[in-house]
Order: structure tokens, then C-alpha cells, then sequence
């Protein structure tokens, strides 16, 4: 009985300090709550519950950057105003986000994450210890919130189950999930919060057991398992696995914050030398990610995923020159090397998605100049030409490749002529009625022509009486319901039974989706068949 009273009295000494901290914040946090849990499977205030959710989720993270700086009232209030008036224009500007108006997008997400990472870098500057203790403190907080919490979720969990079942005959389950999203929003976020500002504590044996006994032992291991696999290929003369590189980041990600804590650590003999092995040992990891990188870059060009490759391994070398200069005095400022990272990837001309774009186009152009025509290209340099081609028009940026439009029907001829395996299909079948549609903001319905066959090659809409027809951009549609499908058959039923009104892109119509049955390759991800019936709605 003491440890559970210990644990609630922990609780709420928890809270109260992140509340006395940033009462802002928390303040944001638990409304945002409370419209999560008692709001969002409502009718209440339907039309304007996502504006108001996106807006109170966008500004608490300014209001907690405001906080991390100042704890002058006028100074906060100030800032929080800041942070309402950029969530209203990010909130204003999403709905317009398009692959044309990317930037907006960009700017959303250079917003969203180097905010938080200043914040941090804010907390972990005031926490007046070194970078590796605070490290290692942010982290023993965090392992004891995250057991208090997962032991509530399990007693509630256990006596609410119990209560549902016997007192109200197995029904009202949604009482237990809401109790479970109050638990999530009143006290994980604000401990989980706490974790990052609160210095005060003792790190325990068991953080340290933790340390020294399962995640030491752990990443030694792992590094060593890299070095064998390189005598292995070297042996016998394989290729580099394709996930090699995603294994060595990982590596990287999970061990050198463990390194950052063990440095706290160096007066012990065998720590020093453990460090030490880690460290070098992961140096020549680094050329082996660039050669593997580059393997692909090669084969395919630069895409999103592969441009984020190339920033970690400059974050990783920026990071290994920190960690060994100077006894790891300037390690704190790794972070502002990832702030730096996401603004050159997001808001300069160096963006992800521009450099992806040129990459792309490059090797559209490269390949089309080492034959006469595109038909006269091998069957594998065709492949790779329309690939690249097919990156750049899926996000409408064919004027990157700078081709002809004889070239341009040519690489598109390939992909209606080429011969497809259809040994591996997967079928899509998703259908919703009109019942219950709030039809009071149309002011028309018609009925659309059955389409079959991808017969909206052009992403025009018909009606059936052929009086009316609008452009609807359905390619990226019918990608995410695959994409849904490819996780869980149950979950692209999902997200067509919350997503089925699309909009036209003049923005007086929308497109209702009764039915919609896709056949496509799972290895290939073609589409194969499609059959989509539904109704024009005039606004």
C-alpha cells in the first residue's frame, strides 16, 4: 500500500513540476485532450473540431519553445500569441498544400521539428551540467515515467475491463479507451516533458544496470556482428546487402546516445575502453554507408530517403568530431547541426524535394543521350528512364526533365507496352453508401459514369449524362488506399469509409465515392484494374 501511495504521490509531484515549469503548455495539452478524447467521435462541432485540433497542436509547440526562454509573463504571453497567430496560418495554408505549393509543406515541417529541437537545446543548455549527464538524466526520467505509466494502463486497464464486464454487461468499452486517453494527455505528455527539465534526480541502479549490463553488451555486439559480416563478403566476393545501410544508421541511432551516457562514466577502466572500441570501430561504418549510398544514388538517383541518407552520415561525422574533440565539450551542439540539416533539407534551394526533383531529371536526360531515341535504348536503360520519368510526373514536375514531347509520349508508351507479371495480385474492394450524407452545402447531385479500365487516364470525372465534367486528381487517391491495403487489409477499408468525398480542383465540386474496386501487383505496385461508381456533388 506505501508503494502505491509512493507512486501517486510521484505522480503528482511529477505534474506539478512540469505545470510550475510550463503552465502554458500544459494548459494546451490538456485541452487538446479533452477534444481528442470527449469530442472527436462526435457530431459536436464537426466542421471546425480538425481546424481547432491543428491549430492547438502547432501552437503548443511554440508556447513550449516561449517557455524554454523566458518565464516573463509579458515575454510568454507575447510569444504565445506568436505561436496561435503561425498555427492559424499553417492551419490556413494546409488544405492548399499541393506538389506545386510544396514549400508550404516544407516549411510545415521545418516549423514542427527544429521548434522542438531548440527547445531542447534551450533545456539542455539551462540544465547547468554536461551534455552526456543530461543525457543520461533525461533518460532515467523517461524509463521511470514510461513504467509508472505503462503499470497504471495495466491496473486501470485490469479493474475498468472487470467493471465493464460484470456491472454493465460487457458494454460501454469506450469508457475504458477514453480513461486510457486521459491517462495519455494528463500525465504521460506532461512526465514525458518533465523528463527533458528535470536535473534533480538521482540516476538509480537499475538505469545504470540497464546501461552498463543489457545496452553495452548489446551495441559491442551488434558492431561486431558488421565487422564478421565484412570478412564474410570479403571472403566470399557477395555484394553489399540493400539494407546495410538502414542497419548500420540504426546502429548509429541506438548506439551513441548509449556512448553519450557511458561517458558520464570514464573513470571506470573498462568503460573507457568500451567507449573507445565503439567509437572507432563505428568510424570506417561511415565509408562503408557512403559506398552503399552511393551504389544506389547510382542505380536509381536521389529521392527523399536517400538525400535524409547522405545528411546522417554528415550528421554522424559532425557528431564522431564532437564526441572526440576536446573531451566532448561542444557535444551539446550536435543538436544545432540537426537544426541546421532540416533547414538546408526544407527552406533552401538545396531542399529534399527540389534536389530529388534535378536528380531525377538528370537521369531522365543522361539516359536518353547515350541512344538515338528512347527506343533504341536496352530494355534495362528503358526501365530506368521510366522510373525516373514516372517520379517526376507523379508529382507533376515534368518540366524538370527539359525532354521533347515525341521523347515524352515515347517514355510513356513503354509502360502501356511493356509486359507486367500478374502473378502476384491483390484485389481492393471498398464500397459506401450515400445514407446519411449532410447534403444541405450542394446544391446539385449527378450521378457519374461507370468508370472501368482506368478510364480516368486523364483525371477527368464524367457524368453519367455527360453534361458535366471536372478534374479530379485520383492517381495519388487510389496510391494511398493501396498503400493502406499493404499494411492491413482491414485498414485501406478504413481510410475509404473516413475519406471517400475527394475535391475537384476547381473546388466546386466533390467527388462521393460509392464504390471503389482496385486489382493491382504487389510487387510491382501497377494497377491493374480499377472500377469506381459515385456521385458529382455541386457545391
Amino acid at each position: 500500500m506505501r508503494k502505491l501511495k509512493n507512486m501517486f504521490s510521484n505522480i503528482s509531484e511529477s505534474i506539478k513540476q512540469t505545470y510550475n515549469k510550463f503552465p502554458l503548455t500544459i494548459i494546451a495539452v490538456y485541452i487538446l485532450t479533452i477534444i481528442v478524447v470527449f469530442l472527436l467521435d462526435t457530431q459536436i462541432l464537426d466542421n471546425i473540431l480538425p481546424d481547432v485540433m491543428a491549430i492547438i497542436s502547432i501552437s503548443t509547440i511554440g508556447i513550449f519553445f516561449t517557455e524554454t526562454i523566458t518565464q516573463d509573463k509579458l515575454k510568454k504571453a507575447i510569444g504565445t500569441l506568436i505561436s496561435i497567430l503561425i498555427s492559424f496560418v499553417f492551419d490556413f495554408i494546409l488544405p492548399e498544400i499541393t506538389s506545386e505549393t510544396d514549400f508550404f509543406a516544407r516549411l510545415l515541417v521545418a516549423y514542427t521539428s527544429i521548434i522542438p529541437l531548440l527547445s531542447i537545446y534551450n533545456l539542455a543548455k539551462k540544465a547547468g551540467a554536461k551534455f552526456q549527464e543530461y543525457i543520461l538524466k533525461s533518460f532515467s526520467n523517461f524509463c521511470k515515467n514510461l513504467i509508472t505509466y505503462i503499470i497504471l494502463n495495466i491496473g486501470i486497464s485490469i479493474v475498468m475491463s472487470i467493471f465493464i464486464i460484470l456491472i454493465l454487461d460487457g458494454e460501454h468499452w469506450s469508457i475504458l479507451l477514453r480513461t486510457l486517453g486521459l491517462i495519455l494527455g494528463f500525465y504521460y505528455i506532461p512526465s514525458l516533458i518533465n523528463s527533458f527539465s528535470n536535473m534533480n534526480v538521482e540516476v538509480g541502479k537499475f538505469i545504470k544496470g540497464l546501461i552498463f549490463y543489457v545496452f553495452t553488451p548489446l551495441i559491442t555486439l551488434l558492431i561486431g556482428i558488421i565487422y564478421i559480416y565484412l570478412i564474410k563478403i570479403i571472403i566470399s566476393g557477395e555484394l553489399l546487402n540493400k539494407a546495410l545501410f538502414f542497419i548500420l544508421s540504426l546502429i548509429f541511432i541506438v548506439a551513441f546516445p548509449i556512448v553519450l551516457m557511458l561517458k558520464n562514466y570514464e573513470e571506470n577502466k573498462t568503460i573507457k575502453k568500451v567507449l573507445n572500441i565503439v567509437t572507432y570501430a563505428y568510424i570506417p561504418f561511415i565509408f562503408l554507408q557512403i559506398y552503399a549510398m552511393s551504389i544506389r544514388v547510382s542505380d536509381y538517383g536521389l529521392t527523399p530517403s536517400r538525400y535524409m541518407g547522405y545528411m546522417l552520415v554528415f550528421f554522424e561525422v559532425v557528431f564522431l568530431i564532437l564526441l572526440i574533440g576536446k573531451k566532448s565539450k561542444y557535444i551539446r551542439e550536435s543538436i544545432i547541426v540537426i537544426i541546421v540539416l532540416v533547414f538546408i533539407g526544407t527552406l533552401t534551394p538545396f531542399n529534399i524535394m527540389e534536389v530529388s526533383y534535378k536528380s531525377q531529371a538528370s537521369r531522365v536526360r543522361k539516359i536518353l543521350s547515350t541512344a538515338q531515341s528512347f527506343n533504341d535504348l536496352s530494355e534495362k536503360d528503358k526501365e530506368k528512364c521510366y522510373g525516373a520519368y514516372k517520379y517526376l510526373r507523379r508529382d507533376k514536375k515534368e518540366n524538370y526533365a527539359k525532354i521533347s514531347k515525341e521523347e515524352e509520349e515515347q517514355i510513356l508508351s513503354y509502360n502501356k507496352n511493356k509486359k507486367i507479371d500478374y502473378s502476384n495480385e491483390e484485389s481492393i474492394y471498398c464500397k459506401k453508401e450515400l445514407d446519411g450524407l449532410d447534403i444541405s452545402k450542394y446544391t446539385n447531385i449527378y450521378k457519374i459514369k461507370n468508370y472501368r479500365e482506368n478510364e480516368f487516364k486523364d483525371d477527368f470525372i464524367e457524368s453519367a449524362d455527360g453534361k458535366i465534367k471536372i478534374r479530379i486528381d485520383l492517381e495519388e487517391y487510389i496510391s494511398s488506399i493501396i498503400n493502406a491495403n499493404e499494411t492491413g487489409n482491414d485498414k485501406s477499408t478504413e481510410l475509404f469509409e473516413n475519406h471517400n468525398i475527394i475535391e475537384s480542383e476547381n473546388g466546386e465540386f466533390d467527388l462521393y465515392i460509392t464504390s471503389l474496386t482496385i486489382r493491382y501487383n504487389t510487387l510491382q505496385k501497377e494497377v491493374i484494374y480499377t472500377n469506381l461508381t459515385g456521385y458529382l456533388l455541386k457545391k
